[in-house]
């Protein structure tokens, strides 16, 4: 699957960072590929320094962590229904994710992400939290912001349920404080970012989104006056946490992604400003191939599109946005059913996910008021970056059993309704009629 064209873009350039950590014996951030995930980088080269630095280690590996997911939705389902035989009936149709199938297969990061991202949502939900479980939610919360620094509001959601559920101090110190020097290690690594001289010095002299020029020397940090301190300071706060990167958000940009090639026009926050009706079109535009309702690159159906299609349900798999693509690109990258079936299907499967929500809601409200929080989480990266269906993967396991509650739940009123209707036959229809009313 990895060989597939659209799935194949990423992954060597993972396997190449971590490959070039490994030469230059180098084991914390500082990879040279800071365009794609240094944390992901930083993973695989440790993971090659001990097994064979191949392709397969790192798909046996994501192997691992797709089992690793499959207990956590085993023993979330078993909490919520007290069945065994439903835990596993959950479990099987997770597993059955074409979705988690495919990048299994493929070098990348996103089984990893889903795998960390499961792991703080069964802790975060638990009934009761001791100081190790807390220890454990500042570790994978720093590891997490090490992907990504925005994933940092999960660490808000942590403090949240602990507020819900009136924990110890204890508990609170055990989380805080490692999170704290977690965060601090990462914060330095902005400021280090890949120079060999004062980090502090090299931080007032360059972008710490790009790699700097060693043969450039950094201004001294004695020459600055606390004016000039708090100015750079603030700088780097507004140009890392506040800005909105330009690159993304454009005129006529694609729903899916930046325009390639990148077109002229407004751009950032003054395209936002000037016109908001078109950058609200655009964001529909991101909510929609997030969710699946339209195609792009990297769209993967499902195994339900699979059958209609192989059965000659759903018609030929058609373009995604425009009339350039053939159908045997489709064929060739494993496409099925027409654009207008796939709509169908991802309306339906949105609803069985609504239908799951207001049944867990029901039911264990706090557990779905967090998971709603990071489905939240991970929609909020669409105000600005382009929406595809692949950014679903880090939250699937939440997605799926939601939306396993809902065909169950529905499925279990459907069948009530009918033995219900069963029991009363027309036998006993006859019955009541021919007795007096005061004997029925």
């Amino acid at each position: 699957y990895s060989f597939i064209p659209r799935l194949y873009v990423d992954g060597p350039s993972y396997i190449q960072g971590a490959l070039t950590m490994i030469k230059n014996n180098e084991w914390f951030f500082t990879v040279g590929d800071i365009y794609h995930s240094s944390a992901t980088q930083i993973i695989y080269s440790y993971l090659l320094r001990i097994f064979s630095p191949t392709p397969l280690t790192i798909k046996c590996f994501n192997y691992l962590l797709w089992c690793g997911t499959l207990v956590f939705v085993y023993k979330i389902a078993k909490d919520v229904w007290k069945k065994t035989d439903v835990a596993l009936l959950c479990t099987f149709f997770f597993s059955l994710s074409n979705l988690g199938q495919k990048f299994v297969a493929t070098t990348q990061y996103e089984i990893l992400l889903l795998f960390i991202i499961s792991a703080l949502f069964y802790l975060v939900t638990r009934e009761n939290f001791s100081w190790k479980r807390s220890l454990m939610l500042a570790f994978l919360l720093t590891g997490l912001v090490a992907f990504h620094k925005y994933l940092l509001i999960l660490g808000g959601i942590v403090v949240f349920a602990f507020y819900k559920k009136k924990v110890s101090k204890n508990v609170w110190a055990a989380f805080l404080l490692p999170l704290l020097l977690g965060w601090s290690i990462l914060f330095s690594y902005h400021l280090y970012h890949n120079t060999k001289s004062a980090f502090l010095e090299n931080w007032f002299s360059f972008r710490s989104d790009v790699r700097p020029n060693p043969d450039v020397a950094p201004r001294p940090l004695n020459t600055y006056s606390a004016m000039e301190f708090t100015d750079k300071y603030l700088d780097f706060l507004a140009y890392n946490y506040f800005r909105i990167p330009n690159k993304w958000i454009k005129e006529n940009a694609a729903g899916y992604n930046f325009p390639y090639p990148e077109l002229k026009g407004l751009e950032g926050a003054e395209f936002i400003k000037e016109k908001p009706l078109d950058y609200l079109n655009l964001y529909l535009k991101h909510q929609m191939y997030f969710w699946g309702f339209d195609r792009d690159i990297w769209y993967i159906d499902s195994y339900a599109q699979k059958l209609a299609s192989s059965l000659g349900m759903t018609g030929e798999c058609s373009s995604f946005h425009d009339e350039t693509i053939p159908a045997q690109w489709c064929e060739a990258n494993y496409l099925y059913g027409s654009k207008e079936s796939n709509l169908v299907l991802s309306i339906i499967e949105i609803l069985f996910l609504i239908i799951g929500g207001v049944y867990c809601f029901s039911r264990y409200r706090f557990q779905t008021i967090i998971a709603l929080m990071f489905i939240i989480v991970f929609m909020l990266p669409l105000f600005i970056v382009g929406g595809t269906i692949r950014f679903q993967i880090p939250i699937l396991l939440i997605l799926s059993l939601f939306k396993f509650a809902g065909t169950y739940s529905l499925s279990v009123y459907i069948y009530q309704k009918w033995q219900k209707r069963k029991k009363i036959t027309p036998k006993d229809n006859q019955v009541h009629a021919e007795c007096p009313k005061e004997l029925v």
